[in-house]
This record gives structure tokens, C-alpha cells and sequence, in this order.
């Protein structure tokens, strides 16, 4: 049934594309070349096509539907030595994905999945979404504690757009500058349904932001900011949370306590265009070792990254307004592993891109970077 799905929907889209003014239509398409170090030292060659698929269907100046589609075809070594390499290449969603698998053999899988669908409709200065929609909190610019729907890795190159949550969100505009919000994410348990609100308000040139809600069954505060200091942004967030009450918790002594997530984010833009920007993450909770337990504490705590103090930092420039350069760095304050990421990205004309990436993790064993080897990777974009 999801084959036939995707399929009338990519043909509908495509139909729309030679079709008028209630739609729009765009995307991109990708190839993503990698060679990575393997688990036993060796490296591995994969190849991956993306082909993008967005829309928007106007149905009055109200309402709209929006879709957005993830085609994409791996082949390389990576499949031949994991046989379970899709399931870590699939959104997840607890009210089930969309998707089809269309093949899969030794070394090559094709895949869709329905990455945006959702009903968009506003009346007077009340806007409701419901469906399969990107609810992106958070000021900060790479670590968002207070992104409790669908926070983002920074490693993850390929998925440009964010992950997507199935949810209700109703928001109401006081003013330009200044709303409130509560959205309803349902799930197959108590424990994956997430309830929450927030106010945005502005005052001072800054940016506050107030968040209130359930998640994993417990309660959770929030606040963002967003503004700048002489010139240069400013920006931070705070999560207080309660943590849950399992076996699993009792065991690792860390249930019915709280929880608390600082991200504290400072960017600035010289006149010759050369860009820094720093970031700290703190988990009051986070691991300082032990990093076999890493997924386990960023499920239960609501971390986004296990260990207790982690720093960014980043420095780029604009050799010529088709080149940029940058680099940065990640690095766990209390073990010192980390990993630097320099990359070049390159406009070759209008809608195509190059971009190459090099990923280089150093640290002692069993630190939480240490087992992340390194990485090249460089794409070829073609955007419409």
C-alpha cells in the first residue's frame, strides 16, 4: 500500500510541475561520495543519488499542503558490511514512516520516504499546522537543548532540511515580533507523546523565549535568547527537566532527579568577511565517561549530546563570493577527544554546488570521540 502511495504522489507532483499558478515545485539533486574508516581500520567507498522532491499546493490564500519527498539510492561498501545499514538511514517516527523500499541487494538499496506532509491554514493572526511538519526551536546554532521535537545533528551532511515530527501545532501573533504556541506530538505511548507551549516576546532588541511542557512523561522548562553585543550575536538556551523513572534510571541512579542543558552560542562577521563563531554545551548530567552508555543517557535525559561540557568553535572566509572555506572543531572539555571538520564549498554557476568535507576525530580510548575514525566527503548539487 505505501508503494502505490509514493508512487501516485511523486506523479502527481511531477504533474504539477507542468501545471500553473496554485503550486509550487522544487528541490534538488545530489550525489554524496564517502570514504570512511571501518570499524576493523579499513576504508570504505559508498555512493549516495538524492533527488529532493518539494511542493506546495495552494488551495484558497488560507490553506495550503505542503510535501516534500526523500528519493535516494546508496551503493557502496558500507551495505555489504552492515546487512542492517537502511534502518540507520530512516527518519523515525512513532506513528510510522511513510516510506517504500524499492530494491535491495548486496551493495545497493533504493529508498522513498515522505519527508514533509502537512495542512497549513491561517485565519486573522491564528496560523494551525497539522501533519508531518519541522518544528525547529531553539536560537542557538548548533546544539538546541530546547529542540525537544527533533533536534539536529551537526555530522549529519545529508540531511540538509532538519528531521520532521508528526504533530499539531496552533500559534496566535500578538505582533510582528511576538506570539504563542502549543503544539501536540502523539505517540504510541504515554512516554512518546509530547505536549508543549511557548512565548516568544521581544523587548530590548533581544529575543525571549518561554517553554513549558511534557516529555517522556515528565515536566520541562525552557528559555531562549536571541539578540547581539556590540555587533557581535548572542544567543543561549536552557532546559530543566525531570527525569524518568525506570528500571533502566533506578539502575544507573539517575531517575526522578532533574536535569538541566546550557547551550551559550556567539558569533560574529568582520567587514573582510572572515566569520568565527563559538559555542558551549553543558549537561548538568552528562557522561564524563562510560560513553558505551551515550544513547541511553540522550534518551532518558533529553540530552542531544551525552557528555557534561563540550565546546565549538568555528572560523571561515570568503575568498571570492562563488568560495568559502571553514573549518571547525568539537572537542569534549573533560576527556580532550574531539573531531575537526575543514570543508570548501564552491558555487560552480547558479543552482549547481561542490562542497568537500574531511572529518578528522582524535582522542585516547574509550574517549567519546575516539572511536569515530575519519572521513572524506565531497557533493555535487543541482538545486531547482
Amino acid at each position: 500500500m505505501k508503494k502505490y502511495f509514493v508512487i501516485f504522489f511523486l506523479f502527481f507532483c511531477i504533474k504539477l510541475y507542468s501545471q500553473n499558478d496554485f503550486y509550487e515545485v522544487g528541490g534538488y539533486i545530489k550525489y554524496l561520495f564517502s570514504n570512511t574508516k571501518a570499524i576493523d581500520n579499513k576504508r570504505l567507498n559508498d555512493h549516495l543519488l538524492h533527488f529532493r522532491l518539494n511542493t506546495k499546493l495552494y488551495f484558497s490564500e488560507n490553506l495550503h499542503l505542503t510535501s516534500e519527498f526523500r528519493n535516494r539510492i546508496f551503493f557502496g561498501q558500507s551495505i555489504e558490511q552492515n546487512e542492517n545499514f537502511l534502518e540507520t538511514k530512516k527518519s523515525k517516527h512513532d506513528l510510522g514512516n511513510a516510506d517504500f523500499e524499492w530494491w535491495k541487494n548486496k551493495n545497493s538499496i533504493g529508498y522513498s520516504e515522505i519527508d514533509r506532509f502537512y495542512f497549513d491554514y491561517t485565519f486573522n493572526n491564528l496560523q494551525f499546522t497539522i501533519g508531518r511538519q519541522r518544528i525547529a526551536w531553539g536560537t542557538a546554532l548548533i546544539w538546541n537543548p530546547t529542540d525537544i521535537f527533533n533536534p539536529l545533528s551537526i555530522l549529519d551532511f545529508d540531511y540538509e532540511e532538519r528531521p520532521s515530527v508528526d504533530a499539531f501545532r496552533a500559534q496566535i501573533f500578538f505582533s510582528e515580533v511576538s506570539k504563542g504556541e502549543i503544539v501536540f506530538k502523539p505517540g504510541k505511548t504515554k512516554e512518546n507523546t509530547i505536549i508543549a507551549s511557548k512565548v516568544l516576546l521581544n523587548n530590548w532588541n533581544y529575543d525571549f523565549h518561554f517553554i513549558f511542557g511534557f516529555k517522556i512523561n515528565k515536566p520541562f522548562l525552557g528559555f531562549e535568547w536571541a539578540g547581539d553585543i556590540f555587533g557581535a550575536g548572542f544567543r543561549g538556551e536552557v532546559l530543566y527537566s525531570k527525569i524518568l523513572n525506570n528500571n533502566l534510571t533506578s539502575s544507573l541512579n539517575i531517575s526522578n532527579k532533574y536535569q538541566a542543558s546550557l547551550a551559550l552560542s556567539a558569533d560574529y562577521t568582520f567587514s573582510n568577511t572572515l566569520y568565527i563563531h563559538s559555542e558551549l554545551l553543558f549537561n548538568d548530567r552528562g557522561l564524563v565517561n562510560n560513553y558505551y552508555l551515550a544513547d541511553l543517557y540522550m534518551k532518558y535525559l533529553n540530552l542531544i549530546n551525552p557528555a557534561k561540557w563540550s565546546l565549538y568553535q568555528e572560523i571561515s572566509y570568503e575568498f571570492h563570493p562563488l568560495l568559502r572555506a571553514s573549518i571547525f572543531n568539537i572537542i569534549n572539555l573533560i576527556d580532550k577527544s574531539g573531531i575537526v571538520v575543514p570543508s570548501f564549498h564552491w558555487s560552480l554557476q547558479e543552482n549547481l554546488d561542490i562542497v568537500s568535507i574531511i572529518l578528522l576525530c582524535y582522542g585516547d580510548a574509550n574517549t567519546e570521540y575516539s572511536e569515530y575514525g575519519s572521513s572524506f566527503l565531497i557533493s555535487l548539487k543541482f538545486s531547482f
